[in-house]
């Protein structure tokens, strides 16, 4: 994988998607940049979304992908995948914020971001309006419940990858899941009792 300083370095991008502190989609890939898949398709949102309605049974009513910030994440959802969701789960809601922008411009660039927006689909508009409001915001802030998940499997040694190529990474990231969800239902279970 090619890392922010150029080099090209054995490195795995892992995608998690959680539910109540459960871990129910785990998928590695080596592209160091989620948003951009080569040809220009979607990125791994759409993905993740497949993988938890095969294991699940059922697409999520909701989906909060992570906050853009430069040069320390990029976002693993694009507009391209807000239109596709849209259209493949109708009630399914994103909560992705949108990329910073600068607030001091020129008319000329606030105009071309006008227009740019009025271009845009409907399903984008929504999403632009949903996270504009108090409530988006709100629903959003509960993202940081899935880096406990991260947090805890990063503590049990899933920072590093023992092996090499996609079967085997899988393989460790699946071992990973499941080792957390089994310790995640003790301890519900010990808190109940």
């Amino acid at each position: 994988m090619r890392m922010p300083d150029g080099s090209v370095a054995p490195a795995w991008n892992v995608q998690v998607g959680t539910a109540n502190g459960f871990v129910v989609s785990i998928e590695p890939t080596d592209r160091r940049n989620p948003r951009v898949k080569p040809g220009g398709r979607l990125g791994l949102a759409t993905g993740t979304v497949e993988q938890i309605e095969q294991r699940c049974g059922e697409a999520p009513d909701r989906l909060l992908a992570p906050r853009f910030r430069r040069g320390r994440l990029t976002r693993a959802m694009t507009q391209d995948d807000i239109e596709q969701l849209s259209q493949s789960h109708p009630d399914m809601k994103v909560y992705s914020p949108p990329p910073k922008e600068r607030a001091e411009v020129k008319p000329e660039t606030e105009r071309k971001r006008d227009w740019k927006r009025q271009q845009e689909p409907a399903a984008v508009k929504e999403w632009r309006d949903r996270m504009a409001s108090d409530a988006g915001k709100e629903v959003y802030r509960r993202r940081k419940l899935t880096e406990h998940a991260h947090a805890h499997m990063k503590n049990r040694g899933f920072d590093r990858m023992p092996v090499h190529g996609l079967a085997r990474v899988r393989a460790v990231c699946l071992l990973h899941a499941l080792a957390h969800n089994l310790l995640r239902a003790h301890w519900l279970r010990a808190a109940v009792a």
